[in-house]
């Protein structure tokens, strides 16, 4: 059974251009907050399976939380292989908490900047 692993906050922007189908150029960045004082890392797993581990930074008080910021490879912007799912993970790897990611990151078939 996994435990809350306090509150998860997932956040996802493209300080590039963009327009309403796609990110046309620029990094596509994702994010979160995690309260959880065991939290150590986060796994990104993608719709085909794989994973992606990342370290979080822990910021003590008066903030007392930990952050990752990641920017997406593009190829990872395709709805076979986007990203699904993050899971908070303490430091031996424990799976502390699941959170669906709530973003369609998938550009438009036509949107050739992405290449």
């Amino acid at each position: 059974m996994v435990r809350a692993a306090g509150a998860v906050s997932p956040e996802a922007y493209a300080p590039g251009w963009i327009s309403h189908e796609c990110v046309l150029h620029g990094p596509y960045l994702v994010e979160a907050a995690v309260t959880d004082t065991r939290a150590e890392a986060v796994d990104l797993v993608y719709a085909d399976g794989t994973r992606k581990r990342l370290w979080l930074v822990r910021v003590g008080r008066p903030i007392n939380a930990s952050f990752f910021l990641y920017e997406l490879p593009r190829d990872r912007l395709v709805s076979k292989t986007e990203l699904s799912e993050l899971r908070i993970l303490d430091g031996r790897g424990k799976r502390l908490s699941e959170t669906p990611f709530p973003f369609i990151l998938s550009p438009a078939t036509g949107c050739s900047s992405l290449s």
